[in-house]
């Protein structure tokens, strides 16, 4: 037996990607005999299980329609909620012999074709968004082209390799280790320990010059912002483990060279985005301070850190809770008072000060 459902093609999901409050999605999923190219009898009824949060679990019966080349399809329209969030889904086929087969995402969880399976399979993902009035949005993102980027793999400034010898870590450093991949177009290199963990981060030194230096370009795109994967100080090459939300990763620059990019690029009307990466911070930061890197009495240090109250501990120091279960990404109470102040509550708070620097948005 031959199942098919493609989450990414509008012939199985109708509309593609996400979806808008209170409309409506229609699933299909065809079914045929290998040998035989036509769906038997064998087959009794197809059902189209859903799980939204606060409804739970929903099952549709869906209606088979015979295709011309002896398949069969089942089809069924979803109707999605008026609020936004997210929908679950994937199918039940129910054979005459009694059997029950499921089909749902593939192992991957990335969309597009599915696996059949005899247990309950990962669910595909349906978005549903409301989108913002467009008097809401600022005239130079709506209906706009915006490029992100991921500023290490972009480009390299003339002044990279002088970034790279700021970044080097000193000596007594504890923790992941970094190392420079001269060659642009090398495959990326990491070292892993035994229990799965990044030893050695490897970096190619794109930085902030180099995007001031492919500008033209991006405006002969029709590019009116930039969307910059995090630029702060961390041990990472991709930066969502903050070290400090104050200060522009050596590796891609400094303070002066954002100011230049955001001048430069405002010159020729293209606004900069930045990522705060506000749920969590790295553990390796000036914050959390596990490995004692930094000068600042961190949380997992102490009991008695400013920094403690941010985090959710629930045996101190070793058992908090981690973004998505990482420990090297402890989560922080975001309604914890302290931490809105240096976020934004503050005059000089994490978006005011990089908002007078040039950028025009989070």
């Amino acid at each position: 037996m031959k199942v098919l459902h493609n989450s990414q093609l509008t012939v199985y999901r109708e509309p593609f990607g996400a979806a808008l409050c209170g409309s409506s999605v229609r699933l299909a999923l065809d079914v045929w005999d290998e040998e035989t190219a036509e769906a038997g009898e064998w087959l009794t009824k197809a059902q189209l299980r859903l799980w939204r949060d606060g409804v739970g679990e929903e099952l549709l019966e869906m209606q088979p329609l015979p295709l011309p080349d002896g398949r069969r399809r089942f089809a069924a329209k979803v109707n999605l909620p008026e609020e936004g969030g997210l929908v679950w889904y994937y199918f039940l086929l129910h054979l005459a012999n009694g059997q029950l087969l499921f089909y749902g995402n593939n192992a991957a969880g990335l969309g597009g074709e599915g696996c059949l399976q005899t247990n309950q399979p990962p669910s595909f993902q349906i978005t549903v968004y409301r989108p913002q009035p467009l008097e809401r949005q600022p005239s130079w993102f709506a209906n706009k082209i915006c490029y992100q980027i991921f500023p290490d793999r972009f480009c390299r400034g003339e002044d990279w390799q002088q970034c790279q010898i700021r970044a080097k870590q000193p000596d007594g450093w504890q923790g992941p280790t970094r190392f420079v991949q001269q060659n642009w177009h090398d495959k990326p290199f990491y070292s892993y320990n035994s229990q799965g963990e990044v030893t050695r981060w490897g970096f190619f030194g794109g930085n902030l010059a180099g995007i001031c230096s492919k500008l033209l370009y991006l405006k002969s795109l029709g590019v009116s912002s930039i969307y910059l994967n995090p630029i702060f100080q961390a041990t990472s090459n991709h930066k969502y483990d903050t070290a400090d939300y104050l200060h522009i990763d050596p590796s891609f620059g400094d303070e002066a060279d954002f100011e230049r990019l955001a001048t430069l690029a405002e010159r020729l009307g293209i606004r900069l985005i930045l990522d705060g990466v506000f749920s969590h911070t790295g553990d390796d930061s000036r914050y959390f301070n596990k490995l004692g890197n930094y000068a600042d009495i961190g949380a997992y240090q102490s009991e008695a850190s400013p920094y403690h109250s941010w985090y959710k501990f629930q045996e101190f120091p070793d058992k908090y809770t981690g973004w998505w279960g990482v420990g090297a990404l402890p989560e922080v109470d975001e309604s914890n008072p302290a931490y809105q102040q240096l976020i934004f509550g503050d005059k000089n708070s994490v978006v005011r000060k990089w908002l007078r620097l040039g950028a025009s948005g989070w």
